[in-house]
């Protein structure tokens, strides 16, 4: 998956109790993959999200971007944070 630096608006992490509850969804079937959680969906009040995770047990780094949310599970979130945001160079908040 690739998204331009130029589209990502903020850049975060949070900690969720698990996945949420997917109403619409086009990713893996069922919701878990053999190696994590990954595709498109949609949820109550999120609306729609892509989500590329192994897991749901620790942070995950949130792009927010002009099209929808991207929900990934890197092994360092907090790093990887700090990475993008020193790429960006202040661009995401």
């Amino acid at each position: 998956m690739f998204v331009p630096y130029a589209q990502v608006k903020n850049v975060a992490t949070q900690r969720f109790a698990g996945p949420p509850f997917a109403i619409v969804r086009l990713g893996s079937y069922p919701p878990w993959g053999l190696f994590g959680y990954f595709g498109r969906f949609k949820v109550e009040c999120l609306g729609w999200i892509r989500v590329y995770a192994t897991s749901w047990q620790n942070e995950m780094v949130v792009l927010e971007t002009d099209r929808e949310p991207y929900f990934l599970s890197p092994a360092e979130p907090q790093r990887f944070c700090g990475a993008l945001r020193t790429r960006l160079n202040g661009t995401a908040g």
